[in-house]
This record gives structure tokens, C-alpha cells and sequence, in this order.
């Protein structure tokens, strides 16, 4: 069953006054009287309580006195006498009040015109000098405007201004105004004081007894507060309330704090018991549910358990789990060394772009790591690349072909990357194929094609020694044996400008770029003291501020790596390609620092560069929802879930709409 929407609640808070009004009372069985319409319900039923006969009842009983309506007359007396055992009316109930009628201010309070009741009261005084309105009235009409005031301070999200109005004054908090009460705990909750919180709901689950009141105090109790505070306001309401709808309702809230305490769990933030895992396994299994069976895969593959993950995403998958499962038991089978496996798994839930990633990245991995791919592999691969036109797969068999001496079919693969994704790497990788086939002049021709967008590849053909063993490993992305062959002639006279540039870009490639840092450095402090300017000193010079500021980038020292970028003197397109890495990269630092305004800041300057990527949408959207930003963050995690709908966006769309009214 759905959680209940605010509509819906307070058509429930609105459901539960009718009941409360019509019904028989819970306490005492008596059947309770709709007062006059002139006189407002709450008014009538804080008067019910006190014990008191106020002035606005006896304007009520002189009202219907002297306009004759004697059925009403004698049963407002009724009412009264229910109220006050033993009253009865004044002799002189009949004589016209010295002073203006008050009964029409009272209707026009009824009507809930509180502006028009102080203005005709202020016109009342001013015609009648020694004429007061009743203290009863003045105090209703305060409370109103405190009511008013309540709800517009909620509704705008200024929950220390909730917390004031509704501690100062009391007597508002009843159960007549139950929504009162639950937006002065969702205001404790808001502002951190879950105790405070807690303790309101509590009393409203114990002092309104309408059954619908209850249902939705738990309800926004289970939104507001955190789970083990949750669970203890179940415990009140099992007290208190003995009735189906409410033991329905305890159930169903006592099922989504077990699915989020395993969700949570699911994400590493809390460690489950044996006995807790037992009971969620017996739960998913008695009920073939996928969900839960596919929560406990991704539980046990966070703590590196795959032999238990793979166990329930294979039960998931067979209960007709979805992609959630299907993703994870691919990624449990390939941690677990079942490489083929998971392949073949991965193939058959292809359909699912994350799912079709990892396949990519499987097979990359193989052809790069693997030296067992044989034939059936290579066609099984070259399938997929071009069902999807994958280029990194095109680049993976690129290369394959290419260390295995099939140059022609080297070349073509990267002729199919340039076509799907146009890059430095997939150009070069031409280029060299084209070479080793002996096809010089359609190297040249490539080569010519795309030395404008990829400076880098410019000197591919004459620039160092091609018969290098480090510039080989270098081609070739093998970045193992260039690190064995750099460190092998680093501080010998075959060490220059260009080894240490090589040496860097492997460095790169390992992902250790404190080193590759340095390595750049030290190919401009060689290239300082030759101060020469030809061709080659330009491109060495170039490609060394171009890694350097693509570590500095991964480093997180976007200042110096953007300065570098300056210096570089890189064609426009490819400056703001590395700007805008530059500038996601300082987002992240300041999204992890909690600077949001910083965040939406740096976002914005981004976008003269690059489109957003989706992770960047998701600290946006994070960060306009930690700077009170609601609409906006909801709108955000709403296009992204449609997009393609995850855990992550269905869990910050629960966040934002929860605050947002």
C-alpha cells in the first residue's frame, strides 16, 4: 500500500472532525450535538470541554428565542444542560440585550471572515461608546489569527517561527486542529529536536481517538521522524488503539521501517544481525519477493560476500526480479572471478544501459588482461560494438588486432571508434595500425584529418623513436611495461624531454598521478633549459602542461590545473573540454566541503563549456535542497528519475517531496 499523500491526509484530519462531531464519543457514549452554524466547531467544542456557559451560547439561545424557532431553542438547551448539569436559561433571556446584537459578528466568524468580524466590531465601538464585545470573542478571534499564523509559517518552511507561535500558545494544539499538532512536530523534527517531535505525535496518538486521526498521526510520524523513534510511537499506538484500521496501519509502517533499515543496510550505513538477516531471507522467501531478495544480494555485495549475493540475485531473477538484480548478480559473479558467467548474464539483460556498460567493461578487460580470447570471443564482441556502436569496445578489439599483428583489422575497428566517438586515443590508434600495414599515405591522410581537433597525435608518425620499447608500451596502453621501461633508462643519457613526457602519460593511465605530476614538471624544467622553439619543443611543451593539468584535475587542484590549461595554448575545443573536467571536479570539493551556494555557482559557470552530466544534476539537485531550494530540487531528481529511474533518484525524490508541501 502507498504511503498517504497531504491531500490525502488531511482529507483524513478532515474526516476524522466530522467523526469526532457525529459520532458517538469514544470516552463517554454520548451522542454529541452539532452546534448552530454561526458559531464555529472548534469554538464550541472548547467551550463543550471547560464546563462553562459563555456568552456566545447565551447569544445563540437569545437569538433563537426571539425569532421564534422553538425546536431549536429547547435543544440548544438540551446541549447546554449537558454541558453544565443543572443550568438552566436566564428569566430574562427574552429582553433585548442592552447593547448591539453580537450574533451576526458571531456568523461571520462562522464563516471564518475574521477580518470583517474586527472591522464591523470597530465600527460597533465607535457608534456605541460604552460598548465592549464579549472576551470570549476577542479571545476566539486571537486565536484564529494565531492559527493563521501557524499555518502560514509551515507552509513556507519557517519552522523555528512554528515552534514559537505554537509554545506560546497552547491551547491551540487540540484535537480538533490535529493538523496543528503535526505541523508543530514535523517543525521539532525539522529542526532537529526528535524527542520534542516524537513526544507530539505521541499525545496526539493518545488524546484524539478518532480512528482516522491515529492512521495519519502514524503516517506523518513515519515520514517526519527517524526510524527507532517511529517504532516507539507504534508501540503507543498498539496501547492505546485497539481497532483493525489502526493494527492495518501499525503493520504497514512496521513494513517500510524493515524495507528501509535493510535499504540502509543494502548501502553500508548499518550492520544487520544474524537473526535480522535471518527474518528478512524467511520474509522474501515466503513471499517470492524480488525486492527484498535482490535488497539482501546488494547487502552481502557491499561487504564483498558474492557467493551469498550471487545466491539472492539468482532468487531475485527467478521471481522476477528486474535490472537491480540483474546488474548485481553480473557484477557478484565477475568479483568472484566467473568471468564467462557473468558475461553471459550481463548479455541477456543488454537491454539495460548499466548493465550494457559493464558488459562493455568486461569484455575491454578481457581483450586487454586476457590472452585466452579466442575467435568466438573476438566475433562475440565485434557483435556487440556494433549493435550498440560502442567505441570503447571498438578501440579494445582495435587493439587486440593490433598486438596480434592484424593491422588492417586493427585499423578498421578504429576507424568505427572515430565514426561513433571521435578521440585523440582512437585517431592515433589509426594512425599507428595504418603504419604498421604499410599504408603510409592513408596514415598521412588520417593523420592530416584530425591533427587539428587532437594536437597530440600530430607527430605520431615522426616524432621519438617508434621503435622505442617505451614509446611502443606507450602506443599500445601498456602501461606496465612503459613504467618498467621508463624506470629503466630514467637518469641515462636516453632519458629527455619526451621520455619524461611518455613516462607521465603512463603514470596517467595508472591512475598515479602524484608521479605523473612530478614527471611533467620534470619534462618542462628539461624543456626550460634547451629554450628552444621548434616543432617539437612546442608539441613536448604542450603535451606536458596537457598531463600535468589532467593530474592536477584528478588531484583536486583545480587552480593550478586551469593555469595550466592557460599555458598549454590548446586548440578552443579541447581548453574547454579539460575546463570543464576542471570545474566538476571543483564541484565535487566544494559539494563534500557542504559550500551549496558554491556548488550551484560553479555549475552554472560549467555550463559554458560542457552540458551537465547526470552526477553533476544529482549534487545539484542535492545542493538547491540543502539550501531550502524544494521546488527546484524535486524538479531536478524528478527529470532525472524519468530519465532513467534508480534507488539514488527514488530515494532523493522521497527526501525533497517529503519537506516540500
Amino acid at each position: 500500500m502507498r504511503l498517504l499523500t497531504p491531500t490525502l491526509l488531511l482529507s483524513l484530519m478532515a474526516s476524522s472532525v466530522l467523526a469526532l462531531c457525529d459520532a458517538h464519543a469514544q470516552d463517554g457514549g454520548q451522542l454529541e450535538i452539532v452546534p448552530p452554524a454561526s458559531i464555529d466547531a472548534r469554538e464550541f467544542r472548547s467551550q463543550r470541554r471547560s464546563g462553562e456557559i459563555t456568552a456566545s451560547d447565551l447569544a445563540a439561545l437569545r437569538y433563537y428565542k426571539q425569532s421564534g424557532q422553538d425546536a431549536k431553542f429547547q435543544a440548544e438547551v438540551e446541549r447546554l444542560q449537558r454541558i453544565k448539569p443543572g443550568w438552566t436559561p436566564p428569566e430574562n433571556l427574552g429582553a433585548e440585550p442592552s447593547g448591539p446584537n453580537v450574533q451576526p459578528l458571531w456568523d461571520l466568524y462562522g464563516e471564518g471572515a475574521y477580518a470583517a468580524v474586527r472591522a464591523r466590531i470597530a465600527e460597533l465601538r465607535q457608534a456605541n461608546p460604552d460598548w465592549q464585545p464579549p472576551a470570549d470573542m476577542m479571545q476566539a478571534l486571537e486565536r484564529a489569527r494565531q492559527r493563521q499564523r501557524l499555518v502560514s509559517a509551515s507552509d513556507i518552511g519557517a519552522q523555528d517561527t512554528v515552534i514559537q507561535i505554537a509554545e506560546a500558545n497552547p491551547g491551540l494544539l487540540t484535537c480538533e486542529s490535529i493538523d496543528l499538532i503535526w505541523r508543530t512536530a514535523e517543525a521539532y523534527a525539522a529542526t532537529d529536536q526528535p524527542e520534542r517531535a516524537r513526544t507530539r505525535f505521541a499525545s496526539a496518538l493518545r488524546d484524539c481517538a478518532a480512528p482516522e486521526a491515529r492512521v495519519a498521526t502514524l503516517e506523518k510520524a513515519h515520514a517526519a521522524l527517524p526510524p527507532e523513534a517511529t517504532r516507539t510511537l507504534l508501540s503507543v499506538a498498539r496501547n492505546v488503539a485497539q481497532r483493525p484500521e489502526t493494527e492495518r496501519a501499525i503493520a504497514r509502517i512496521e513494513g517500510y521501517l524493515d524495507q528501509s533499515r535493510l535499504a540502509a543496510a543494502a548501502d553500508g550505513q548499518v550492520n544487520l544481525s544474524s537473526a535480522e538477516l535471518a527474518r528478512y531471507g524467511d520474509q522474501a522467501k515466503q513471499a517470492n519477493d524480488p525486492e527484498t531478495a535482490s535488497t539482501l544480494g546488494w547487502y552481502h555485495q557491499k561487504r564483498k560476500q558474492h557467493r551469498q549475493a550471487q545466491t539472492w540475485f539468482e532468487r531475485s531473477q527467478a521471481w522476477g526480479g528486474g535490472s537491480a538484480s540483474g546488474l548485481g548478480l553480473v557484477l557478484a559473479l565477475r568479483d568472484q572471478g566467473k568471468t564467462e558467467q557473468a558475461e553471459e548474464t550481463a548479455r541477456a539483460h543488454a537491454g539495460n544501459r548499466q548493465i550494457r556498460d559493464l558488459l562493455v567493461g568486461i569484455a575491454t578487460d578481457r581483450l586487454a588482461n586476457d590472452g585466452t580470447v579466442g575467435p568466438e570471443h573476438l566475433k562475440r564482441y565485434a557483435s556487440l560494438a556494433t549493435r550498440y556502436e560502442n567505441a570503447t569496445l571498438a578501440m579494445a578489439l582495435g587493439w587486440e588486432h593490433y598486438n596480434s599483428q592484424r593491422f588492417d583489422q586493427s585499423a578498421d575497428w578504429f576507424a568505427r571508434a572515430l565514426t561513433w566517438a571521435p578521440s585523440a586515443k582512437a585517431a592515433e590508434g589509426r594512425v599507428l595500425a595504418l603504419s604498421q600495414a604499410g599504408r603510409l599515405e592513408a596514415a598521412r591522410e588520417t593523420l592530416n584529418e584530425w591533427r587539428d581537433q587532437y594536437p597530440e597525435i600530430a607527430d605520431t608518425l615522426e616524432v621519438g623513436d617508434p621503435a622505442s620499447p617505451l614509446m611502443q608500451a606507450m602506443q599500445r596502453e601498456d602501461y606496465g611495461a612503459c613504467l618498467a621501461e621508463a624506470q629503466g633508462i630514467e637518469g641515462t643519457a636516453d632519458y629527455g624531454a619526451a621520455e619524461a613526457v611518455a613516462y607521465g602519460w603512463c603514470l596517467v593511465g595508472l591512475n598515479r598521478h602524484v608521479e605523473a605530476e612530478i614527471r611533467f614538471e620534470q619534462a618542462l624544467s628539461l624543456l626550460d633549459e634547451k629554450q628552444q622553439a621548434g616543432t617539437d619543443w612546442v608539441r613536448l611543451r604542450r603535451d606536458a602542461l596537457l598531463g600535468q593539468a589532467t593530474s592536477l584535475i584528478t588531484l583536486g587542484q583545480v587552480q593550478r590545473a586551469m593555469q595550466a590549461l592557460q599555458d598549454a595554448d590548446l586548440p578552443q575545443e579541447q581548453t574547454d573540454r579539460l575546463k570543464a573536467q576542471a570545474l566538476a571536479k571543483y564541484a565535487y570539493i566544494a559539494m563534500e566541503r557542504q559550500r551549496y551556494a558554491e556548488v550551484l555557482r560553479i555549475l552554472e559557470i560549467r555550463r559554458r563549456y560542457a552540458a551537465p552530466t547526470r552526477g553533476l544534476k544529482v549534487i545539484q539537485g542535492w545542493a538547491n535542497y540543502n539550501l531550502g531550494n524544494n521546488g527546484r530540487a524535486a524538479q531536478i531528481f524528478s527529470d532525472l528519475n524519468i530519465q532513467f529511474s534508480t534507488e539514488d533518484t527514488r530515494h532523493a525524490l522521497a527526501v525533497v517531496r517529503k519537506y516540500t508541501r
